[in-house]
């Protein structure tokens, strides 16, 4: 399986202008190494989704909680006791992230916002992960079928 290297972490409790811009700020700040910036269809979010389509080229992606914080996060779980959720050594966010990790497991909190962030994300990506493995393995067949007939000749 794959590793999920966290590597940058912009969170704070500001209003919808300001997260507009901290979103615009990260995205040109990674922008070699970011496929894809995930807004949770919610509260700000949907405002940030659509305007952001409108008006940037950020590679953004609404995503939906389909399911429970303990159910995303209980997801997570066999990931982070591996070791295969990277951390930075010395990110100003890291022991904060951690802590509320910590605090969470059994029960959720109210003060686990950036934990719940980080595990969607990684459930998103690993989601993504594999459709693609799939469709990559899918259009393998079809290529491997079409080699040994006819169906794409007269």
């Amino acid at each position: 399986g794959a590793d999920y290297f966290v590597d940058s972490v912009a969170h704070d409790k500001v209003g919808y202008s300001d997260l507009k811009a901290m979103a615009e700020r990260e995205y040109k700040r990674h922008v070699d190494r970011v496929s894809y910036v995930f807004v949770e269809k919610a509260s700000n979010g949907f405002a940030l989704l659509d305007d952001l389509r409108k008006t940037s080229r950020v590679p953004i992606v609404g995503i939906e909680a389909n399911e429970g914080k303990t159910a995303r996060i209980e997801r997570t779980l066999p990931l982070w006791e591996s070791g295969r959720i990277k951390l930075p050594k010395y990110a100003t966010w890291r022991e904060e992230l951690i802590n509320q990790g910590i605090r969470w497991y059994p029960k959720t909190t109210k003060h686990d916002d950036l934990f719940d962030a980080v595990c969607t994300a990684v459930v998103k990506l690993n989601e993504l992960l594999l459709r693609y493995a799939h469709a990559e393995q899918f259009d393998q067949n079809v290529a491997n079928i079409a080699r040994g007939s006819n169906w794409f000749t007269r």
